[in-house]
């Protein structure tokens, strides 16, 4: 039951993490797509100057996703790292734990 809730813990972290970082995500394509939407309007008076910002904004955006995509790959590895870490502890328990069950129906008889 321990190394149950202690694996549920852990997974529960990794996927808030997860979700943290999509939200992060999903509100930069938010803006991202109401900025270009906003200079390409602009674009049809000024084209030169709004074209240079919009392909800024569009490298920002793709430095962005490559970014949090890192980030994503790093929580994920450190998510695989921990649990493996964490695996022989818990292996470890199960052993204790099924000593202890033996030894508690030993005493039973």
């Amino acid at each position: 039951m321990l190394i149950d809730e202690v694996k549920k813990d852990v997974k529960k972290q990794f996927f808030e993490q997860v979700e943290t970082l999509d939200n992060q995500l999903e509100k930069k394509n938010k803006n991202f797509y109401r900025l270009r939407k906003s200079i390409g309007n602009r674009l049809k008076s000024q084209p030169k100057a709004f074209a240079d910002q919009l392909k800024l904004q569009n490298k920002e955006f793709e430095n962005l996703q490559v970014s949090l995509a890192k980030q994503l790959e790093d929580l994920e590895k450190s998510f695989r790292e921990q649990h493996k870490q964490i695996s022989p502890e818990l292996e470890d328990y199960d052993k204790k734990i099924a000593l202890l069950h033996k030894e508690y129906a030993v005493r039973r008889q």
